[in-house]
């Protein structure tokens, strides 16, 4: 995609691995985004610096190869002065032969000569020339790169390095109290790999407080025998698995490497400190290696013709190098100290710019009172008048308008609004639901229309109450059943949406003056019960024979042909349309309709309706001249392939869009496009919508949309899933019950081609015309919103793959206002700080848009980045809906944060959360939500350990969710039940459960819950010790966790893989796969699956009789597990560590701090 690298390097929140340039752009901007991806890494406050021997060189200290010469020619005049003999001699031949070699030595031959002069010279004096090299510099160098390097939110130091000068910077530039001075840090700050393995696990996973620490990983210069200088050294620490130190150092720089961000400064591209944990202990994935937060500060010529060797790094380890240039290679400092500081300052900048969001979109209405709105432009049909709609207007009040597809609803009230003002209306508002992607859009252009100049105050269903009380307005909602759930009773719908059930509540008010119609297929329930004014209902029906025999579309036509057509259409008033405009194009028209009649009778029932429309797509296709019916792929004709082109989206599309979607089948035919489009919606196929312009401005360009018995036609259903499945309003969460859409394999490349020409003509337009540009984006969104969802991304790509699609959105959404963003707005000021005319998105569509962000994120382990776009999308809901009595947007977010902050192991900011949404559901009492603020509840009881409390809300929820269709909530919540049975050892329930997740999930296409109940399974056959059948569905549950990027489940399986081989006592495995479980769940900061693999680690690690290293990592799984009030899994590490002998932590009042003062509150 052209210019991804550079849009995402412009800003931090976007600088994300899923939208790494690629090998097709340009250097720059491949270099520009590596910048943001550190600085991004920078940010989170977790990245590791690894300081070679270049930052030190400043204060006078050696390289590795001066120092090996330094130190010959040390030992030469030593053993000269003593008589070496036969030593002095080998040392003068190493000596000539290091002197004659033209480049520098290798590490090999430099480990030699630094292990033969040790020997030769003996310990007193070779430790006497090591202080006499790396004793802290007497003054500070002119320019201190150490200093600089400060300025950057690190606090975590790894250096190969003997001497203290990070230690120095850190008492002078950042003192504390308790490190005032060098040698107290040294004591407690600083540390080498002689240290325990206590304090190099906690240093590997950041558990450090927030505090500064150093690790000399090859040792420091007090301390001789902890210095990594010979091959024996070498040997001994990297190479050696014995137990004990050696291993514990080679495990903790396997998880150091393969969990944080690195930051590796003072090296060179040929630097062996710098390859051999790279190459050595490979712990980069070949598929992930552009995408791992590693990179290397390297100097560079200024003619850059090192460029190839930074993409060989990139190419051979992952290590994205961010070069800057320099006119002294030998000595880099001043430019070092240079590049430090423009990262300082752009991260300053880039961080107070990250909370920006763009300007939103104010609601505006095409018309302006007391002429009626209606955006809609012809949906005619041959129908004749409905007196009684009409006589139903006269009183205020609700009027419901029922009845099936085809009744010529939309067209009764379209023709209703145009008379509106003749009935002594002061306005009419209509919308309908099917042209739309989120509810408040609607209900904001109606208070555009209604109260323009924003005379009235309080929030939105406050300033709705007023309209239809104060004034006799006409406001019609057609389509109704795209808001509603189907309830219990035949023929109801109970509304999902917490906007429309409190716009029901309006509008039944019994003191309106105004009246509203509601119509749709389902009747609202919400209106059942109403102890206001009853609603009126008005029982639509479809067309017969008769009201349409003297129509023009049908004169001359037979009655038995005219009643045959009714019939075999059902009396479906936009397919008796559509029949008259194919007979207009028939030649002789009772031919054609005896014709017509065969054809349809052909079809079975339900398939009718589809076979007229598309009928009428294949003669248009032989009226249009110069089409080529036979060049286009699969046989579909251009006018078919244009069609379903624009029936990809939902609302409708600029005339830049339609000309793309012209375009893409390469032939554009003679025809122009705009003919074209005529054409189409003088037959009905397409709808002409009419855009909002200011007061005083030229009306927009038409848009238009494909009518919605047209997309049905165009995308019939597979596999069970409608492919023209409308989006349901508002937000989705991970166990919402939402309609998930997908693109469907077959549509697919059209849908990914579309979206990328799309994005490309709006980057080009934002240069010249950022009108264009934002129409262009919003169709983008249109695009994603009507055919995409997180929730349902795995069945057709993975979640990397997928969240490339929002994030792209987002960041040109974001450049299009780069003057006039906004942080923080309270609602009452909405109109002032956040709203720009010019805006691509209106403010549910961009907390859609974040929120959808956020839920892929979160599925694909980046929960932190995730929690931020959730931040942002509940500051635009605060907008949206009331902040004191919430919604279905505050709800989502609020649930969504929850579950994620119980992944990062945070309970207690979790229940926050949850109490939170609770407050919002006493004025809405939905009992989906309930059920899963229920759900919730349990999963937090059952990691406490309280699993009785557990298993009951568990119930609770399920009973609440029993007769709804949410099969999300259902699958999870069923999964999380039967793991409690596993564990109280109900094994015949936990199977059912199991089944029942597993056939929820696959009912709802959503594979990745199918994979998460088969890791329960996994467990019911490792408790029943049936290991061959549990490895074989861990394993496949790995493997699909994989495939599809759910990479918090692949944490869960390699776990589960680990505790079953410390079953069957296969050791080594355990190690392994706890330790990347371990390392997985550092670098995706799941604080929960952090605990839980080093309890399994340390288990393992205690089964291979390394009882320190073992013990050290339960000790800090229960330090963790008690942080997070994970009491189920403090209580196992605590328990072996009894065992052990272990004396726990003591609080002030003596007695052993144990979680069982905890269980009364879990």
């Amino acid at each position: 995609m052209d210019q991804k690298g550079q849009e995402g390097a412009r800003l931090l929140e976007f600088a994300l691995p899923m939208v790494y340039p690629s090998d097709r752009e340009s250097s720059d901007a491949r270099n520009s985004f590596n910048e943001r991806m550190l600085l991004r890494a920078l940010e989170s406050r977790k990245t590791v610096v690894i300081l070679g021997s270049g930052i030190s060189r400043p204060f006078g200290h050696p390289s590795w190869n001066c120092f090996a010469q330094l130190l010959l020619e040390r030992t030469e005049k030593e053993l000269a002065v003593i008589g070496g003999g036969p030593e002095l001699e080998a040392i003068k031949a190493y000596k000539s032969a290091a002197e004659t070699t033209n480049a520098s030595l290798d590490t090999n031959a430099l480990m030699f000569l630094i292990g033969a002069c040790r020997s030769a010279l003996g310990e007193e004096r070779y430790g006497t020339f090591i202080k006499e090299q790396f004793s802290l510099a007497p003054k500070e160098p002119a320019f201190n790169p150490l200093k600089t390097l400060l300025l950057l939110p690190i606090h975590r130091f790894v250096t190969t390095n003997y001497d203290w000068e990070i230690e120095q910077a850190l008492v002078t530039y950042r003192p504390k109290p308790d490190h005032r001075e060098t040698q107290s840090f040294l004591q407690t700050g600083s540390f080498t790999q002689k240290a325990g393995p206590d304090r190099m696990v906690r240093f590997a996973l950041s558990e450090i407080d927030d505090q500064e620490e150093v690790f000399h990983c090859h040792g420091r210069y007090d301390d001789l025998n902890s210095l990594v200088a010979t091959e024996e050294d070498y040997q001994r620490l990297y190479l050696e698995s014995s137990a004990g130190g050696p291993r514990a150092f080679q495990e903790l720089i396997a998880l150091l490497l393969g969990s944080n961000p690195l930051l590796f400064i003072g090296y060179s591209l040929s630097d062996e400190d710098l390859l051999r944990p790279l190459r050595q202990l490979g712990v980069l994935e070949p598929a992930r290696k552009v995408k791992r937060p590693m990179f290397a500060l390297i100097p560079s010529a200024e003619n850059n013709s090192d460029a190839l060797k930074h993409a060989a790094f990139l190419e051979r380890f992952g290590l994205h190098v961010l070069s800057y240039p320099t006119k002294n290679l030998q000595d880099p400092t001043e430019d070092l100290c240079k590049r430090l500081e423009e990262l300082r300052d752009t991260l300053e900048k880039e961080h107070g710019k990250r909370a920006e969001k763009s300007k939103l979109k104010p609601p505006l209405s095409p018309q302006h009172l007391p002429k009626p709105h209606c955006e809609l432009g012809s949906v005619w049909v041959p129908a004749g008048p409905w007196p009684e709609l009409t006589d139903s207007i006269h009183q205020p009040g609700v009027v419901l308008v029922i009845g099936p597809s085809g009744c010529a609803k939309s067209h009764h009230l379209v023709e209703l609004i145009k008379q509106a003002e003749s009935h002594g209306f002061e306005g009419a508002f209509y919308w309908n639901a099917h042209y739309s992607n989120e509810t408040f859009t609607a209900l904001d252009t109606a208070l555009s229309y209604f109260d323009p100049k924003r005379k009235l105050s309080g929030t939105r269903n406050d300033r709705v109450r007023q309209c239809l009380k104060e004034k006799r307005f006409l406001l019609v909602i057609d389509g109704c059943e795209r808001l509603l759930r189907r309830s219990g009773t035949a023929g109801e719908g109970t509304s999902y949406s917490a906007t429309f059930h409190q716009l029901l509540d309006a509008v039944a008010d019994p003191h309106n003056k105004s009246t509203v119609i509601i119509a749709g297929r389902l009747r609202p329930s919400d209106l059942r019960n109403s102890l206001h004014r009853p609603a009126r209902t008005l029982q639509a029906s479809r067309i017969k024979a008769q009201d349409i025999a003297d129509h023009k579309l049908f004169v001359g036509i037979r009655p038995a042909d005219l009643s045959a057509l009714c019939s075999l259409l059902r009396g479906h008033a936009f397919g008796l349309r559509l029949a008259g405009e194919f007979l207009k194009l028939c030649s002789d028209p009772h031919k054609g309709i005896r014709k017509l009649i065969c054809h349809l009778a052909d079809q079975i029932r339900h398939d009718r309706l589809n076979a007229m429309v598309l009928l009428l797509v294949q003669a248009l296709d032989r009226e249009v001249p110069g089409e080529d019916l036979c060049g286009v792929q699969g046989g579909v004709g251009p006018t078919r392939a244009f069609l379903e082109r624009l029936a990809l989206f939902l609302s409708p599309v600029c005339a830049a869009t339609l000309n793309l979607c012209r375009e893409q089948d390469g032939n554009g035919g003679s025809l122009a496009n705009q003919d074209l489009a005529d054409l189409l919606q003088k037959t009905g196929l397409l709808i002409p919508i009419c855009q909002p312009a200011e007061r005083g401005e030229e009306p927009a360009a038409k848009t238009y949309a494909v009518h919605m018995t047209v997309r049905s036609a165009l995308f019939p259903g597979r596999r069970g899933v409608a492919a023209d499945s409308l989006p349901a309003f508002g937000l989705s969460g991970f166990t919402s019950g939402r309609l998930g859409v997908n693109p469907e394999p077959d549509y697919r490349q059209s849908v990914e081609a579309l979206f990328d020409a799309i994005l490309c003509r709006a980057r080009l337009a934002r240069q010249y015309d950022r009108t264009a540009a934002g129409m262009l984006c919003r169709d983008a969104y249109s695009l994603m919103r009507t055919r995409m969802e997180a929730n349902t991304a795995p069945r057709w790509i993975t979640y990397e793959g997928y969240l490339r699609y929002g994030l792209e959105i987002a960041s040109l959404v974001k450049s299009l206002s780069p003057q006039g963003r906004w942080t923080y707005c309270e609602p009452p000021d909405l109109d002032h700080f956040t709203e720009d005319k010019d805006a691509p998105l209106y403010p549910s569509e961009l907390a859609w848009l974040y929120n959808d962000i956020a839920l892929g994120l979160s599925a694909s382990g980046y929960i932190v980045d995730a929690c931020f776009f959730w931040e942002q999308a509940y500051e635009i809901s605060r907008l949206v809906e009331d902040p004191q009595t919430g919604g279905g947007y505050h709800l989502e977010i609020l649930l969504s944060i929850a579950f994620t902050l119980i992944e990062r192991g945070h309970l207690g900011a979790a229940l926050q959360y949850v109490e939170d949404a609770e407050r919002f559901l006493r004025d809405w009492p939905d009992e989906e939500y309930r059920a899963r603020v229920l759900g919730l509840r349990g999963l937090m009881a059952h990691l406490q350990g309280n699993l009785q409390k557990a298993a009951d809300l568990y119930e609770r929820c399920l009973g609440l969710l029993r007769d709804s269709d949410n099969l999300r909530a259902q699958s999870v919540f069923s999964k999380h039940l039967a793991d409690i049975m596993i564990t109280t050892g109900r094994f015949r329930k936990a199977d059912m459960l199991i089944r029942n997740s597993r056939a929820q999930a696959e009912a709802g296409v959503f594979p990745e819950l199918a994979v998460n109940a088969r890791i329960s399974q996994g467990h019911l056959f490792s408790r029943q010790n049936q290991f061959v059948q549990a490895r074989l569905e861990y394993e496949a549950v790995l493997n699909e966790a994989q495939n599809i990027g759910f990479r918090k489940l692949e944490v869960r399986a390699l776990t589960a893989l680990a505790r079953l081989a410390l079953q069957q006592q296969d050791v080594d495995g355990a190690r392994r796969l706890s330790m990347q479980s371990l390392s997985l769940a550092n670098e995706l900061g799941l604080g929960l699956r952090q605990s839980h693999s080093l309890v399994v680690l340390g288990l393992a690690t205690l089964a291979a009789g390394q009882k320190d290293l073992g013990a050290a990592y339960l000790r800090l799984a229960r330090k963790m597990a008690m942080d997070q009030q994970y009491w189920a899994r403090c209580q196992e590490a605590e328990n072996k560590l009894r065992e052990l002998g272990e004396k726990l932590e003591e609080t002030p009042d003596g007695n052993s701090k144990t979680i069982a003062s905890n269980w009364a509150g879990a």
